[in-house]
């Protein structure tokens, strides 16, 4: 293979990805998700994961020249997604349901590095529209809450407990000058219902 065909293939791996969400990414933002039935501003306090724990056992392989090497599991066989902490700074609707200065568990679905998930950092101050997760306890059987830098501690997960964003990117705006227009026709939203 020559530079010529290198140089292409490395551009397509690098430019589809974005095409395809291209169309997301033009999108105008909406006001706000109907479903919604909690909207809080605030900041993530710390960061889990959602695992099966079942899955997180590693396997042992052994070489034709009889050494042996851990094989762990990839994170798609056991990483659900991530539960963030998020401490409650305003309820802007739902305040039977959350209050200020209080913890709550909101869960985002699917891998880390996956281009269409949210994803929420310590650094910033969001406005989230959230609903109760809920759902059959059957669902997440064997699942587990746990930093996994610290496997060791691991919690049951309680679906009942847990909120999810609604909405979509819409439903997780963070909090700066350049939002400060769509988190104004949220909040003046959240008033009228």
């Amino acid at each position: 293979m020559n530079s010529r065909e290198s140089l292409l293939r490395v551009t397509i791996l690098l430019v589809l990805p974005f095409a395809a969400n291209a169309d997301r990414l033009q999108e105008p933002a909406r006001v706000p998700a109907e479903k919604a039935s909690v909207i809080v501003s605030g900041a993530v306090s710390k960061t889990l994961a959602l695992v099966r724990a079942d899955k997180l056992t590693g396997s042992e392989r052994t070489l034709p020249n009889g050494q042996k090497i851990a094989e762990l599991p990839r994170p798609s066989e056991y990483y659900l997604g991530t539960i963030y902490q998020f401490r409650v700074d305003d309820v802007l609707k739902g305040n039977k349901m959350a209050h200020v200065g209080q913890t709550i568990n909101v869960f985002v679905p699917g891998l880390v590095n996956a281009s269409d998930r949210i994803a929420l950092s310590s650094r910033h101050k969001y406005l989230l529209q959230l609903m109760p997760l809920g759902g059959d306890a059957k669902n997440y059987e064997g699942t587990a809450i746990m930093d996994l830098a610290k496997p060791s501690g691991k919690q049951k997960f309680d679906p009942n407990i847990v909120f999810a964003v609604t909405g979509g990117f819409d439903g997780a705006v963070p909090i700066t000058e350049a939002n400060k227009a769509l988190i104004e026709r949220i909040r003046h939203e959240a008033k009228r219902r």
